[in-house]
């Protein structure tokens, strides 16, 4: 019963109606139900549900610009500062423009999550006397310059330089390219004044550089290093340091990194540009990265960046093609549900709402058919649930290649993916032949009729689907775009994947159990099915392996004996075809920084295939060295004729051992 007491209304009755019901309540015995508190996932019922509101878009606000001195004398250094404020719920980038009298004379960019503020700073030196307005966006202030001719009230100090920061770009390069050293040296002196600059490179004087820099000032200037022999190279000046990597085309290691599912879009808006920096200079490192699709949406300066820091550097794009981790909540309406799971938070909820908007996706329950589903009893009305593939927290539903399913992704990949000009090509996740996938998940509905296929229809069907995903991509993309998939272990001998990929990535190559349990001819089995493959063009094939997905540090990992052993395992095994390596904590646990000793040698061009020798080991000469893979269960001798080195120990000798399951890279000694 609902009792409504209109403004007015005689209180004593509704009083007396309320102590009626009260004790009409107790007299049925009735056992009491405790409140129930207010939680997001509460289910209630569709009437009472309010609609969620849309995330308000980014709007940025400029407040308290501050101009330091006040007053000051041509060509003195002011100080401008203000703070800049998203006032929306989505994260944006905004420009803040610093101009004196209507003249841009600074720009900086920041990027805020929702709610967030940054200070921005600017330095400047007006030149001429007189007062000045200044102003940042709609915010203005004055600044007095007092004219030349009026003393100054503090002698002039002596002229003192000061090298503020330099940059090295390309930080990767080919035998003879040009690389740029930029510096910049500031006067904080009172005085105009001369400075030398000097660039060294691996400790000796490249050039030196007479500088005239006038007080207050900044002056920049561009070293062009050039260098014909491959190799490390350190760039200092004036204690700022860069290690720039000189490759010969075709030269090993070929080594990738899968910097997927780091929730990188929420600690965007935490880091510094130090941090920043930080991490897209390593990224840089590597011949090829894999990145989350949607990184052009809201990063696409920093894959710029990174480009050109490695221009030779391959950028795949991550994508789900074989499950609907993001897919369920961009293209169905599964976020105006009543409970949503608790990994769906906020921020989570929100980005989801900002890529629908960027990539112009529709959700609506049209899309339903794109998903696996079971099926059900003949006449049923109710959607049938979805199929779930993966079977981790977040219950990724299967997607149907039986369905439009390839057609629509493969034209997203090309319209909305590859358009951006960041890629050079797509990574599709979960592309398996599908037998041990469906052999457990029955009643499985392919054709979206209602009616449950056999596992061995639903495996076919499968295999079609995806092949045909393949087939649109290759046909959208051309013949020079990499086309990438993850079965998580292999490809069949006869796969028809082969025709239309590059190759595949061999996840968790060495096992996730105790690594010396792993068997090394399936390893190489693979690794050699795929590289000897003869379309499309080119082939690719990535060799992981990792720590089991123990937790660690992403960029400074504290590894075991037994893991550095499993690394130089893995990597001594790709080096023994022409594949690209990668070692991080496992599958679940993607987007490491780890870098080792082992990465930066230059083995140089391969001299010829990989060869067994006759106690079961393997070997490939290179250029500049010798790689050997010991595959058996009893440690090995390797004996040089002439001197060579260990990489990973820097013992030196013409004789080395390699225990079991293990493996040794050897430089030659000149």
């Amino acid at each position: 019963m609902v009792i409504k007491v209109k403004r007015g209304a005689n209180l004593a009755v509704f009083w007396l109606l309320t102590a009626v019901l009260v004790l009409s309540s107790c007299a049925q015995n009735a056992p009491a139900v405790p409140p129930q508190t207010e939680n997001k996932t509460t289910e209630s019922s569709p009437s009472s549900a309010p609609p969620k509101p849309e995330p308000r878009p980014a709007n940025f606000i400029v407040s308290g610009l501050t101009v330091l001195p006040k007053e000051t004398t041509p060509g003195s250094l002011v100080t401008a500062e203000a703070l800049v404020t998203n006032t929306g719920e989505l994260a944006g980038t905004y420009d803040a423009i610093l101009k004196l009298d209507d003249v841009l004379r600074g720009r900086e960019t920041v990027s805020l999550s929702g709610g967030s503020s940054q200070k921005v700073t600017f330095r400047i030196a007006p030149v001429s006397a007189g007062t000045h307005s200044v102003s940042i966006d709609g915010q203005s202030t004055t600044l007095i310059v007092a004219s030349p001719t009026t003393p100054p009230s503090i002698p002039s100090s002596p002229a003192k330089f000061q090298v503020t920061s330099i940059d090295v770009a390309p930080i990767v390069v080919l035998l003879g390219e040009k690389i740029a050293v930029t510096a910049n040296v500031g006067n904080i002196g009172g005085t105009k004044g001369s400075y030398s600059l000097t660039l060294k490179v691996n400790g000796a004087i490249q050039e030196t550089r007479d500088l005239t820099i006038g007080p207050g000032s900044t002056q920049t200037t561009v070293f062009n290093v050039v260098k014909d022999v491959p190799g490390l190279y350190t760039v200092e000046i004036e204690g700022f340091t860069e290690i720039m990597r000189v490759k010969e085309t075709g030269s090993f290691p070929r080594l990738a990194n899968c910097y997927i599912g780091v929730t990188f879009f929420g600690k965007l808006q935490q880091l510094d540009s130090s941090q920043i920096k930080s991490s897209v200079e390593s990224l840089a490192r590597w011949d090829l990265i894999i990145v989350d699709y949607n990184r052009a949406s809201f990063a696409r300066q920093h894959l710029e960046r990174i480009r050109k820091l490695n221009p030779h550097i391959k950028i795949l794009a991550y994508i789900e093609a074989g499950t609907g981790g993001n897919w369920r909540w961009l293209l169905t309406n599964d976020l105006q549900a009543q409970n949503l799971p608790s990994y769906m938070t906020s921020e989570r909820i929100n980005f989801m709402r900002y890529l629908m908007r960027y990539y112009g996706i529709s959700p609506s329950d049209s899309n339903e058919n794109l998903f696996l589903h079971h099926g059900q009893a003949p006449g049923s009305q109710t959607t049938p649930s979805r199929v779930v593939l993966m079977d981790d927290p977040e219950q990724w539903q299967g997607m149907n290649p039986n369905s439009d399913w390839p057609n629509y992704l493969a034209n997203f990949v090309k319209d909305k993916v590859m358009s951006s000009g960041l890629f050079d090509g797509v990574f599709y996740d979960n592309v398996w032949e599908g037998s041990k996938k469906f052999a457990s998940n029955q009643n499985i509905d392919m054709n979206n009729d209602g009616v449950a296929e056999s596992p061995s229809v639903v495996q076919q069907l499968w295999q079609q689907g995806m092949t045909k995903l393949l087939k649109i991509t290759r046909d959208l993309l051309g013949p020079e775009a990499i086309i990438f998939g993850n079965p998580g272990s292999e490809w069949f001998a006869n796969s028809s994947y082969f025709d239309y990929a590059n190759g595949h990535m061999q996840e968790n190559a060495l096992g996730t159990s105790a690594y010396s349990s792993h068997d090394f001819t399936k390893v190489w089995d693979i690794y050699e099915r795929n590289m000897q493959s003869p379309a499309p063009p080119s082939r690719i094939h990535i060799i992981a392996t990792d720590t089991d997905n123990r937790p660690n540090d992403r960029e400074k990992p504290q590894l075991s004996i037994t893991d550095l052993q499993k690394m130089r395992y893995g990597l001594t095994i790709t080096l023994l075809d022409d594949g690209y390596y990668q070692f991080g904590m496992g599958d679940r646990s993607y987007g490491t920084l780890w870098w080792f000793p082992e990465y930066d040698i230059n083995l140089g061009l391969a001299k010829g295939k990989a060869q067994k020798q006759s106690d079961g080991t393997w070997t490939r000469e290179f250029q500049n060295g010798i790689v050997a893979v010991n595959p058996t269960y009893s440690a090995s001798t390797i004996s040089f004729a002439t001197t060579y080195q260990n990489v990973s120990t820097g013992n030196k000798g013409t004789s080395f051992t390699i225990q079991p399951q293990d493996g040794g890279i050897f430089l030659l000694v000149h």
